[in-house]
């Protein structure tokens, strides 16, 4: 899947949507400029799931769970869009320590520890020193 370059953007930038629940699709990857703001989709809503639970995959920290935030990094931010019914993870003010893989998991876990939808987003950072 492809990316998409952002410098700075106020609005969300059209990403390709990763598929839900589709282990063997790689993770879609988002590309900003630092300082910029990052966009991470998640189609969950859209596939008739919950709303979904944000993760950052490098120290698995739980960072928003539907629409409440749980960091204490107010550039966390989730933005619901009824039009498409996608849950975004925004990011302010990227840095090079944000670049990773961000997962979208919603619904309960199977019986396996696997959420039954996951998405996950790879962000990389360019440009810039932080």
């Amino acid at each position: 899947m492809g990316g998409v370059a952002v410098s700075g953007a106020t609005q969300q930038p059209w990403v390709p949507k990763p598929r839900l629940g589709d282990s063997a699709v790689p993770p879609a990857t988002v590309e900003v400029q630092v300082g910029g703001t990052a966009f991470l989709p998640c189609p969950a809503a859209s596939s008739g799931h919950d709303s979904p639970v944000w993760i950052r995959r490098k120290d698995y920290h739980i960072l928003t769970g539907g629409k409440a935030n749980y960091i204490t990094d107010q550039r966390f931010q989730v933005l619901f869009n009824h039009a498409n019914q996608d849950w975004s993870l925004q990011i302010k003010f990227v840095t090079m320590t944000d670049n990773g893989t961000y997962e979208c998991q919603v619904g309960p876990r199977r019986r396996s520890g696997h959420p039954l939808g996951l998405v996950s987003v790879h962000l990389m950072s360019v440009g810039g020193v932080t």
